[in-house]
């Protein structure tokens, strides 16, 4: 732990925690921890202040709460904390002066007496109003809002709908509907806000969102159908991201009624069909719903993939098992010879690796190269300490030790470069897999770079 300490010749350096620090001298006259510090100012304990000498003070930062990157001032931190006391001491005594950012970060603190003291210096900005916006101080976002140097065009989603602020979107829509229309569809009771309004439903935010993207998101069907029966939007193949992003965010209301605007089976520039969409994103009551309404689990991709592939990369191992038990090929191939468990493999999927061996996958399988679940693990390990699930492979210790085996090189390999592995293995009955031999399940490769 860091200590603060008062002596004559200070020194300060910056600790691994990103917090200012004062080395130790030879005269100590006090010594405070300096996690304690930012505990004073946020209580205002101006008592527990006044005991730490003034030029100590002055030149302490702490943790900027906003950016864990950057420290800022006591006197900042006061602003921010909205501690009064501690805050006037400090500008009295220890040589603090008033900065851009005490009067920013005074709007989260929402001290009127600190606030009006930081306004003597500086006018609000936009960070000013974001933070009133924020704190849902409408008190202060009104006397923002007088000043007219500030851009409203720089209110982002994130003030408005992050912080959840409705109030706010009715006050910035009464000035200039166009700054809030994207957000009106994160808000249902914003529908009748833009009638008889001269709307344009294009604009979008920051994140390129328009008002129907955020209908989607929200789950908002009532707003979705009147865009769609409006031909305000409209959905076809060239526009399926509308449909997956309601699959992807579990607005499963909006998909279905998405759903009935296509044709179920149609396929895009990839051969994927909507179950792919399903699988990608592991939304099993889309998928359900979709073979309820005659969606063909058998269709291929233009890479030969079945939705076990696609969900095997994405380690979706819900909709994994949904497709078992709809009797999908666990063991089926891609156009390069690649089963599901190769795919899981490489993406290193490792609970969906264990569910398909538990499963019944082929741990022998090959690809077109040759390569089975086993060398797709190796390939694929890296320097740094990790863990990987190895498959269940028919090998005895002898195997390995005598060096007759074809994986037995592998593993020579990976010794010859000088890395601590640790191979654990264990005997277990093979009953459960259907097979007469006892094998041995390598679990783990612990790889630990020198």
């Amino acid at each position: 732990m860091h200590l603060f300490v008062t002596y004559h010749g200070i020194s300060f350096s910056e600790g691994k925690d990103g917090i200012a620090y004062v080395d130790t001298g030879n005269f100590i006259k006090n010594t405070i921890k300096i996690d304690e510090i930012e505990e004073l100012i946020m209580n205002d304990d101006i008592e527990k202040i006044k005991e730490i000498e003034p030029n100590i003070l002055g030149k302490i930062h702490l943790k900027n709460r906003l950016n864990i990157i950057c420290r800022i001032s006591i006197l900042e931190s006061c602003a921010y904390y909205g501690s009064e006391n501690c805050f006037f001491y400090l500008l009295s005594n220890c040589n603090q002066k008033i900065t851009k950012e005490c009067l920013q970060y005074s709007f989260i603190g929402q001290s009127v007496d600190i606030i009006n003291e930081c306004l003597k210096y500086f006018e609000p900005d936009i960070k000013c109003l974001k933070y009133s916006i924020q704190t849902h101080n409408f008190d202060n976002m009104e006397h923002c809002l007088q000043f007219k140097s500030i851009d409203l065009n720089e209110i982002f989603s994130n003030d408005l709908v992050g912080f959840i602020n409705l109030k706010a979107l009715f006050i910035l829509g009464n000035i200039d509907f166009k700054l809030v229309t994207p957000y009106c569809g994160y808000f249902p009771i914003t529908s009748e806000f833009f009638v008889n309004k001269d709307v344009d439903f294009a604009k979008t935010d920051s994140y390129h969102f328009s008002i129907f993207e955020y209908a989607i998101i929200t789950n908002n069907l009532n707003l979705c159908k009147y865009f769609l029966d409006s031909k305000i939007r409209s959905l076809d193949a060239s526009n399926r991201n509308y449909l997956e992003m309601a699959f992807r965010f579990c607005c499963n209301d909006v998909a279905k009624y998405f759903i009935s605007k296509f044709d179920i089976n149609d396929r895009d520039s990839k051969g994927e069909t909507l179950l792919f969409y399903a699988a990608k994103i592991n939304n099993v009551e889309i998928a359900k719903y979709l073979l309820s309404k005659g969606a063909d689990i058998n269709i291929k991709s233009n890479q030969n993939e079945n939705c076990l592939h696609i969900a095997s990369a994405s380690d979706s191992k819900e909709i994994i098992e949904f497709f078992i038990k709809q009797r999908m090929d666990i063991n089926f191939k891609n156009q390069k010879g690649k089963t599901p468990l190769h795919i899981a493999l490489e993406h290193s999927r490792d609970k969906t690796i264990e569910f398909l061996i538990e499963n019944n996958a082929d741990i022998n399988a090959k690809d077109n190269k040759g390569k089975t679940p086993l060398h797709i693990a190796l390939e694929h390990s890296r320097d740094k300490t990790i863990e990987f699930l190895i498959e269940i492979m028919q090998i005895s210790t002898q195997k390995i030790i005598k060096e007759k085996h074809p994986f037995s090189a592998l593993l020579r390999k990976a010794l010859l470069k000088k890395l601590n592995i640790s191979l654990l293995m264990e005997q277990i009955s093979m009953k459960k897999w259907r097979m007469e031999k006892l094998l041995f399940f390598i679990q783990y490769i612990k790889r630990i770079s020198k």
